[in-house]
This record gives structure tokens, C-alpha cells and sequence, in this order.
């Protein structure tokens, strides 16, 4: 974090107050959000690959913590995509008593209330997050299905759990200077 004035701050309030800040949560976004976007993290290819990142965020309003204002706050780590496979213990099918052609199939997968209703070719997604541990310092950046080759509409999805995707868990080492003293990265 790069402040304005170290007279008023306070580093001890910093670390503890940074983690519950709405700050600490934007500064992760936007670096997934790079990784995202710019770092191309979220393909096939990518996935169980360690990526560095380094992200200036210039925030468009003032940001004050501890004291401090913080004029750009810089986020720098590794990264690395998860695709964590949810298996499909339970089929269900409903109407028709011929199997080729029930009237709605409910897929339920093993992660919490997860299901998927296909009602000809529609789809209806229900995504149980609150059951899904994920690692320290981790998103939860999307979701993808597979199936037969048939084109289907997802008329509805439901996102269960939503409130652990605000979370921020983990350790975070904070280091904290003068704006007066910030030297922009050079670039590549």
C-alpha cells in the first residue's frame, strides 16, 4: 500500500483492519479480474500452472485505513486456476414411464444442494457454493458444464452460498510506503 502521510498512521490498525476492509476484498477482485482477463489464468491449459502477477490499482475515490489514505494499492503474488470436478452420484427422472423420454431429468451432484433440472432443452442450474471448501486466499471465478453436444438454454441459475465468495481468508503480507517514494514498475 502506498499512503499519503505515515504522521497519522497506524501500522499496528493497518493489519488488523485491511482484512475486514471492503478495500482488501476490491484489491483481490482486481487482481483476479487482471488474472482474469489480461493473464488469460481461466483455460484449459492454464489450469494447475503457477502464474506471478503484479497489479497497481488506482483507487477512483479515497481509501482511508488506519489513518492512512492509501493512494495505490499494489497487489503482487501467484496465482493458479483450480478446476475442482464435482461428480453426478443421483439421476432422477420424472412424467413419461418410457426412460429415452421423461418429461424433466434432475442431475444432483455431490456438493451440498448442486443439481441440474434438464427439462427438454432447457436447463435449470442450482450452485451450492456453502459445501465447496476452497484454499486461503481463493475465488470462486466461474462455473463450466459438459454434457452431449446438444445445444440447450439455461433459463435459470441459483447461486447458493454467495455470502463465502466475500470472504477473505487467509494470510496477506501487507507492506506499507510513502506515495512520495512509489516508482512505477518498469514495464516489460
Amino acid at each position: 500500500m502506498w499512503i499519503d502521510d505515515d504522521s497519522s498512521f497506524d501500522p499496528v490498525a493497518f493489519k488488523q483492519e485491511f482484512p475486514r476492509d471492503s478495500a482488501c476484498l476490491t484489491a483481490i477482485n482486481q487482481a483476479a479480474k487482471f488474472l482474469t482477463d489480461d493473464a488469460l489464468m481461466m483455460t484449459e491449459e492454464r489450469v494447475g500452472h503457477t502464474v506471478p502477477f503484479r497489479v497497481v490499482i488506482a483507487p477512483e475515490q479515497t481509501v482511508r485505513i488506519a489513518g492512512g489514505n492509501v493512494r495505490l494499492p499494489q497487489v503482487q503474488g501467484e496465482a493458479q486456476a483450480v478446476a475442482i470436478p464435482i461428480a453426478c452420484p443421483r439421476v432422477e427422472a420424472y412424467g413419461s414411464p418410457s426412460p429415452e423420454d421423461p418429461d424433466a431429468v434432475i442431475e444432483r451432484f455431490g456438493l451440498g444442494e448442486t443439481s441440474v433440472v434438464h427439462d427438454g432443452e432447457s436447463l435449470g442450474i442450482l450452485l451450492d457454493i456453502s459445501a465447496l471448501e476452497l484454499p486461503p486466499l481463493c475465488q470462486f471465478r466461474g462455473l463450466r458444464t459438459s454434457g452431449s453436444d446438444r445445444e440447450v438454454n439455461i433459463e435459470s441459475f441459483e447461486l447458493i452460498g454467495w455470502r463465502k465468495l466475500t470472504e477473505v481468508r487467509g494470510p496477506i503480507a501487507v507492506a506499507v510506503g510513502l506515495f512520495a517514494d512509489y516508482v512505477p514498475p518498469s514495464q516489460p
